[in-house]
């Protein structure tokens, strides 16, 4: 069978390797060699693509360390699984915001890295996809429970609105006052649907059915491993009572 593939990393060594060694079945054609930014502007270039493989990390993106996760919806805006597969590589195998967030975006396969280190299995794996490695509905974890997260998490469309509200890592927001912030939040989990937690999981001391800052600060670092937003200061009695603690 024949198949053309698109290589999508931001390491130039790692996407130029496994693209040539692809290239070196006859039954491959590489038809890309792409950073995650360079993938995100393709659009009617995809249509020819069977199978991508997309890497799933930039350790070096100060907002969201994921951006595999755009470029992966990028794909499957224009191609079903049917028209293009879409292989997921990365060394956070075992993050469960990782699985998460592919399961979302709607990839077909996660590879660990390590796995492609052996030319023959990355080969293999374009040529003739093995259902073991589909990403499966995980079961909660235990930081996925003191975060809130449920199945029914939208965390995708939780960190898009994130990002346009300037509240991921590196980025600026407007000022904003306490009203303004709680409003933010209760805007945030219509979007994310988040369950109100504690750091340590338990439910919040006064009832709520909107998660605070700082609880979505946790969420924001969970979910793009990147740190150091800026949130409401939580040492008054009022932020207390506005909900802005926990």
């Amino acid at each position: 069978m024949h198949r053309t593939v698109v290589v999508v990393d931001d390491d130039d060594m790692t996407c130029r390797g496994m693209a040539e060694y692809l290239a070196d079945d006859p039954g491959i054609q590489v038809i890309g060699r792409l950073s995650h930014e360079e993938a995100l502007s393709w659009t009617s270039e995809w249509d020819p693509v069977d199978v991508a493989v997309v890497d799933a990390a930039d350790e070096s993106s100060a907002l969201d360390q994921f951006p595999g996760v755009a470029v992966v919806e990028q794909i499957r805006k224009r191609r079903s699984p049917r028209e293009t597969l879409i292989i997921v590589t990365t060394g956070h195998f075992f993050d469960d915001a990782v699985r998460e967030r592919m399961r979302e975006a709607r990839a077909d396969y996660l590879f660990h890295r390590a796995e492609f280190h052996d030319a023959s299995v990355l080969v293999n794996a374009v040529l003739s996809l093995d259902a073991d490695h589909g990403i499966p509905v995980p079961a909660l974890s235990e930081t996925m429970f003191q975060l809130g997260v449920t199945h029914q998490t939208r965390i995708n469309d939780a960190l898009r609105f994130a990002a346009d509200e300037g509240l991921l890592a590196g980025s600026t927001g407007p000022a904003r006052s306490r009203r303004q912030w709680i409003t933010l939040r209760r805007e945030f989990n219509r979007v994310a649907n988040l369950t109100p937690a504690n750091s340590d999981g338990c439910p919040p001391s006064t009832f709520t059915d909107t998660p605070s800052m700082p609880q979505i600060a946790r969420f924001l670092d969970w979910a793009t491993k990147a740190k150091n937003r800026q949130v409401p200061q939580r040492n008054s009695d009022q932020d207390r009572s506005l909900g802005l603690g926990h």
